[in-house]
């Protein structure tokens, strides 16, 4: 669900907060979003959520870097926590948007597919950050991890 905010100094934002100066915004009030990122920062605040997110992603990261390396793919696996890229390039590393150029958006495609045939969604942009939730277990990593080595094996023919 989209949502966002916006801060500032008091006499910036407090015309707003008396309505005497206009802000508009598509979905500014929606009570549906507002909801959502409600129980998405109460799930965030449990116990060890966070912790659990980052320990996924992690292996996840691992997994992809893993079977890329076994099938002699070119393979860049970059991110942080559970928001991460993969890239799929014979360069060491991605600094700025013009190495994206450098990105086999082919190999991508096969890739996404693949895994999309086998359960998981993932961005159909080459460029964009896979992102894990608080929610994903142990499970989805074996989902996943099966999916990865069928989408490596693919691309590696």
């Amino acid at each position: 669900m989209p949502i966002s905010a916006f801060a500032g100094k008091n006499e910036i934002m407090e015309p707003i907060s008396k309505n005497t100066v206009k802000h508009g915004g598509t979905y500014n009030g929606n009570p549906i979003c507002a909801i959502v990122a409600l129980e998405t920062l109460k799930g965030v605040d449990e116990k060890g959520a966070l912790t659990q997110a980052y320990n996924i992603s992690n292996e996840i990261m691992e997994i992809i870097t893993f079977e890329a390396k076994q099938n002699n793919i070119n393979c860049i696996v970059q991110g942080l926590g559970p928001m991460f890229q993969v890239l799929f390039t014979d360069r060491k590393e991605i600094t700025n948007y013009r190495h994206l150029f450098d990105v086999d958006s082919l190999k991508f495609g096969l890739f996404r597919d693949t895994l999309l045939e086998n359960g998981i969604h993932i961005n159909s942009s080459y460029s964009a950050c896979w992102f894990v939730s608080t929610v994903h277990t142990e499970d989805d990593v074996n989902i996943a991890k099966k999916a990865i080595n069928e989408g490596m094996n693919k691309i590696k023919r």
